[in-house]
């Protein structure tokens, strides 16, 4: 078992929001999306809160 955090990405964006749940959880949040300078896919600025930390 790992013991690392879990992060899960809670920002609001409406192109994925139809069901109105979070949709990127990571272990490294500045690694998530560094080969795209660091936004979502979407654009967004991603915006993380712990879920898990073992």
């Amino acid at each position: 078992m790992k013991n690392e955090k879990e992060y899960i990405c809670v920002k609001k964006c409406p192109e994925l929001d139809e069901d109105n749940l979070p949709h990127c959880v990571t272990e490294n949040p500045d690694m998530a999306f560094k080969r795209v300078g660091g936004l979502c896919f979407t654009g967004e600025v991603p915006e993380w809160e712990i879920i898990n930390d073992n």
